[in-house]
């Protein structure tokens, strides 16, 4: 792997208010105008405060488009079921096949609430929201599809959970084989838990992410812990049934800091030459690791997979 450390400063940004002249009455300045310090001396803290916050009221509405709450659960209805306390983390996966558009979303608190839904885009409707609980903060969720790379089918897909103390975990496909509102645990119970080994061994989990690092058309996942590694998670599955199986960590790396945040996927060609990348963020700086060299890498990797096509392979 090559390593590109990029150092990220802080940049400090001026803003300069400007404040237009103001006409006034019979004794004035030049030309009926104050100069700014005049302007000033004649506005209260007060009104200066009132106008401030109208013009930034006015500013979000106009462009952010704010709308109500009621209108807000209306778009959104997996919203009503999430309880009165401080959300951490959100993750969102859209799903089109023909005419039917899903959102999936997922939430997690700061007590270790998770809550994940189902909506039908096109009437909104939820059709299925399940949440269960953990033992510490959520630091990380990601919905992925674990095995049908190309599905558009919410029942491929599952859900990446840090919890801060605790190990990182998948909860295998919530929404298999569910059309209904469920309540409790729904799908989130034990029994669909997978548990990624020694990952809450180096302190406190901060962030994950999820990429084909190998291409071998299975994604796999990358762990960011405060104790300055980087732990490389792999699928086994069984001879005879390739989703059965389990995480194997396969690869640890020591970064020279916390990792605070990581990104990789299709979109991480971030030097532009080709090379997908992790964006690995720790409190020194910006790093990004890629395949060091074509050759050292793509074409050994591919040549072993040809060798392993069965002899009457025919390309169709």
């Amino acid at each position: 792997m090559r390593h590109v450390v990029v150092v990220v400063s802080n940049v400090r940004a001026s803003i300069t208010r400007l404040f237009s002249a103001t006409k006034v009455g019979e004794g004035g300045g030049e030309g009926g105008r104050h100069d700014d310090s005049d302007v000033h001396g004649a506005r209260s803290s007060g009104d200066e405060k009132d106008c401030h916050k109208s013009a930034v009221s006015t500013t979000v509405n106009s462009v952010f488009g704010v709308i109500d709450n009621a209108s807000a659960c209306s778009l959104f209805p997996e919203l009503k079921h999430l309880p009165p306390r401080v959300v951490t983390f959100m993750d969102f996966l859209l799903l089109e096949d023909g005419d039917t558009h899903h959102r999936m979303s997922a939430f997690g608190t700061l007590d270790g609430w998770i809550g994940v839904g189902l909506v039908d885009m096109t009437q909104p409707e939820l059709k299925a929201f399940h949440f269960t609980s953990h033992d510490s903060a959520i630091t990380g969720l990601k919905l992925f599809r674990q095995f049908d790379q190309d599905s558009t089918s919410p029942s491929d897909v599952s859900l990446l959970v840090c919890s801060g103390l605790e190990p990182v975990v998948v909860y295998r496909c919530p929404f298999q084989n569910d059309g209904s509102n469920g309540g409790g645990g729904g799908k989130l119970t034990p029994s669909s838990r997978l548990v990624l080994p020694h990952s809450a061994d180096f302190d406190h989990v901060n962030c994950a992410c999820v990429a084909d690092l190998d291409f071998d058309g299975l994604p796999e996942i990358v762990v960011g812990t405060f104790g300055q590694q980087l732990l490389f998670y792999d699928w086994c599955g069984k001879p005879h049934s390739p989703t059965e199986g389990s995480y194997t960590l396969v690869h640890q790396r020591r970064m020279v800091g916390a990792v605070h945040s990581l990104e990789c996927g299709g979109e991480c060609d971030f030097l532009g030459d080709g090379m997908y990348c992790i964006a690995v963020l720790t409190s020194h700086g910006l790093h990004l690791l890629q395949c060091a060299h074509l050759l050292d890498f793509c074409v050994p990797l591919l040549a072993a997979r040809l060798r392993s096509l069965p002899s009457n392979f025919q390309c169709s």
